[in-house]
């Protein structure tokens, strides 16, 4: 899956509205957002305040935050999303890319681990440790 295929339009519309295609509970839909994003101060530098690009970087990445904005829409607000961080990064998955998502506790047999993480690439499946 392409990040970019999460964005019906690369640029912002006429009203400055973004559409991102994210799933949510089985089913596809667009979330618009627009490009206000919460923004903090640091030693007199702005930055983003959640999600942003690294700070050494000479352009900005704006796609993270929108993502990350439309995901917390979908739970209702930021603090919202920050909550389900912990436990719920396999749902995040799942959000991004509609595929069922599996998860496997490291504290099982490692032979056995590393059979499963070869059977799902060589299916083609996205695989995160």
């Amino acid at each position: 899956m392409r990040v970019l295929s999460l964005f019906s339009n690369q640029q912002a519309t006429e009203d400055g509205a973004y559409h991102i295609s994210l799933c949510k509970d089985g089913t596809w839909r667009y979330i618009i957002v627009d490009d206000f994003v919460p923004i903090k101060s640091i030693a007199g530098r702005k930055q983003m305040l959640f999600i942003h690009s690294r700070e050494d970087e000479a352009v900005v990445e704006l796609w993270p935050a929108l993502i990350e904005k439309a995901i917390a829409k979908i739970y209702g607000t930021y603090l919202d999303l920050a909550m389900i961080r912990e436990d719920g990064m396999s749902e995040l998955f799942r959000i991004l890319t509609g595929a069922p998502v599996s998860t496997y506790p490291l504290n099982k047999d490692f032979r056995s681990f590393l059979i499963i993480i070869d059977a799902a690439l060589k299916r083609g499946h996205v695989v995160t440790v």
